[in-house]
């Protein structure tokens, strides 16, 4: 009978042991930076310049983080989207959250604002290969904007897929695929294509080096292969199906911020590389780590991909 309870007791140190090790692995994967002056603001989103400076946008401010200090920037606000030119510049997609917040698209040059466009809420900005910026908004509209003539393109065309553009993606022939609240759609430069097979819109989109579109949402992450619709969740391994960010890394995994931690899929298994932290944005730096922001911190994780 001691022997018994002896053996039990074994098992169950054994078991606490695994647990304790297994969490403790998981912790040491990933590098916490607590972001000076916005220690309790969710990071919207963040942007690698060619120098690895990480700029990262929060509802009431801008902040640069060369890997050591802090640099903030509170002249705009409601940063949703920052995306970084080939000269360097900062695009700045800011959203109108509360009557002060600034709206619209800024250019940040490191010293000087120079304010773009006026009266949209931008969610998402992208730079095609010909350096036009590609805008969505809150309101049904998509902007075209070539540093001289900003296009708008009627509601008409969004209307079906919601009225919310949260994300868009350039494909390799430089389509453009877009992420709004209630559907997807492709914009060739002149024909719209809409996706009702969707079954409605997301969050945020990516595509990989396949041109696989890849749509995070509230029901999980769907991935389009051009003929195929199929929606991965929790019963296939994800960590948790609200997912708000996505990063394709050097070695064409994907990675996936959700309302609980971050899964990564490397088109066969599905990985839980954090737990119990809810991920609103993720990047993948000029080293090839990939960037995590949650509230008040940034994530890095160890290991470079």
């Amino acid at each position: 009978m001691i022997n018994q309870i002896f053996k039990l007791c074994i098992f169950y140190i054994s078991i606490l042991t695994l647990f304790s090790c297994k969490k403790e692995k998981n912790e040491t994967l990933w590098t916490e930076y607590p972001i000076e002056y916005f220690s309790n603001e969710f990071v919207r989103t963040i942007a690698i310049d060619s120098h690895n400076n990480k700029w990262i946008g929060t509802d009431h401010g801008l902040a640069k983080f060369d890997g050591t200090n802090w640099i903030v920037n509170t002249e705009r606000n409601s940063i949703q989207s920052i995306v970084v030119d080939k000269q360097g510049y900062k695009w700045i997609g800011a959203a109108n959250l509360w009557p002060e917040s600034t709206t619209g698209v800024s250019v940040y040059d490191g010293e000087n604002w120079t304010t773009c466009i006026n009266n949209a809420c931008v969610y998402s900005i992208v730079i095609d290969k010909q350096g036009v910026k590609w805008i969505g908004t809150e309101q049904s509209e998509l902007l075209r904007y070539d540093n001289t003539n900003l296009t708008v393109y009627p509601k008409q065309y969004i209307d079906n897929a919601g009225v919310w553009i949260k994300s868009i993606a350039l494909d390799s022939y430089e389509n453009l695929w877009i992420c709004a609240d209630r559907g997807i759609l492709k914009f060739d430069g002149t024909n719209w294509t809409n996706y009702p097979e969707s079954k409605g819109g997301g969050n945020v989109i990516v595509i990989d080096k396949d041109d696989n579109k890849w749509i995070g949402s509230y029901r999980g992450v769907t991935k389009y292969s051009g003929t195929e619709w199929k929606t991965y969740d929790v019963s296939d391994g994800l960590v948790d199906n609200c997912v708000y960010a996505a990063v394709v890394d050097n070695w064409g995994n994907l990675w996936f911020g959700t309302n609980r931690g971050i899964s990564r899929f490397d088109g066969i298994h599905w990985t839980t590389m954090l737990e119990d932290e809810c991920v609103s944005a993720l990047a993948i730096d000029n080293q090839g780590y990939i960037w995590a922001g949650l509230r008040g911190k940034l994530l890095k994780f160890n290991e470079p991909h």
